[in-house]
């Protein structure tokens, strides 16, 4: 496999430079499926159809095709399980979902995020 690295989100330096990820792994998925979930429709001037409908004040359960869609359309090397999460005790009306991103034929193990 050839060594082509990617930044890395959130985008974060170190002495060695930006964090990066390498192409073809679920951790670049994982990373682009994240920046495809950090965008609301319309936010991008040069591409206002990226992102997903934005999130606030959404009733629960959580309608998750546009998410679903949005990947389907700007990834579709990923495959994402999306859960969503009980309440947080601390903020409960706050909703939560788990994003499992994996690789179909990659032999690397699915990834998760909370957003």
């Amino acid at each position: 496999m050839d060594v082509v690295s990617h930044l890395a989100w959130p985008l974060r330096y170190s002495r060695n430079g930006y964090a990066a990820v390498q192409q073809d792994t679920v951790a670049e998925l994982s990373v682009n499926v994240a920046v495809i979930c950090s965008f609301p429709l319309d936010f991008r001037d040069e591409a206002p159809e990226f992102g997903i409908p934005d999130p606030d004040f959404q009733q629960r359960p959580l309608d998750l095709t546009s998410l679903y869609a949005a990947v389907d359309a700007y990834e579709p090397r990923a495959r994402v399980n999306v859960h969503e999460l009980p309440f947080d005790p601390v903020d409960p009306t706050a909703a939560r979902v788990r994003l499992e991103v994996a690789m179909p034929g990659g032999e690397d193990e699915p990834m998760s995020t909370e957003v």
